[in-house]
């Protein structure tokens, strides 16, 4: 709260550098403690995101997350709803000026959904395109096959609904380098990060042509070196 304190006293200049570092912090902690849900578990990560922002007058409600099993929800979800958790908080406090938003989490047998309200000042969908962290979760959101909706109206909040589907639904990550050691150094990095389903190849050419003819589902990211001879 010092940042606070120092916009009282008139030293604003002062505060709101102190804010922006404060805001840096808290995105590369964040960042870092997301890496793996393996370490810390989502539910912990999403009471520490909640914990940091939480404000006398900014009040955040999580609902049903005790609800569900999530050791037994695929990584690459957890991130993904985590990530949009993070950025609609955000949002919510700094463009909305809200005041309240609740997080709501509900599951079915084959199915996670995630809404996230608020009671901020809203805006018009039709007119006002989404900032680019929105537009980062909807493209995760539809790279796990999921559907992502947002519905918002002028002076009466917002809304941010995610569908995932519980089942085996991976990233897919095509993987060429004509060196071993190094696609193992890829893999080892992917398996930190998150849980990818992920084919290897030592031949561009191979990839592709393999690609063309339907022998690999279609990929989300391509991760490849080329050697100039």
């Amino acid at each position: 709260m010092l940042h606070l304190k120092l916009e009282k006293s008139n030293q604003l200049e002062e505060a709101k550098s102190l804010h922006i570092i404060k805001e840096n912090v808290r995105n590369l902690s964040h960042q870092l403690s997301s890496e793996s849900f393996n370490k810390v578990s989502f539910k912990d990560q999403i009471i520490n995101l909640v914990s940091d922002y939480f404000e006398p007058d900014f009040k955040i409600k999580v609902e049903n997350i005790n609800t569900i099993s999530w050791t037994e929800i695929n990584n690459s979800i957890k991130r993904t709803l985590f990530l949009a958790v993070r950025e609609s908080i955000q949002n919510a406090k700094k463009y909305a000026e809200a005041t309240k938003l609740i997080v709501r989490f509900s599951e079915n047998k084959k199915t996670i959904t995630l809404e996230i309200s608020d009671n901020g000042i809203g805006f018009d969908a039709e007119v006002k395109k989404t900032g680019i962290g929105l537009k980062n979760i909807r493209e995760r959101v539809e790279d796990l096959n999921g559907v992502f909706s947002i519905d918002s109206e002028l002076e009466k909040g917002t809304t941010i609904k995610i569908d995932v589907s519980k089942m085996e639904n991976k990233i897919k990550i095509l993987v060429v380098d004509d060196h071993q050691l190094v696609i193992q150094g890829i893999l080892c990095s992917l398996k930190e990060i998150g849980d990818f389903e992920v084919v290897t190849t030592n031949s561009c050419d191979e990839a592709f042509a393999d690609k063309t003819k339907s022998r690999h589902p279609t990929f989300s990211a391509f991760i490849y070196r080329f050697k100039f001879r």
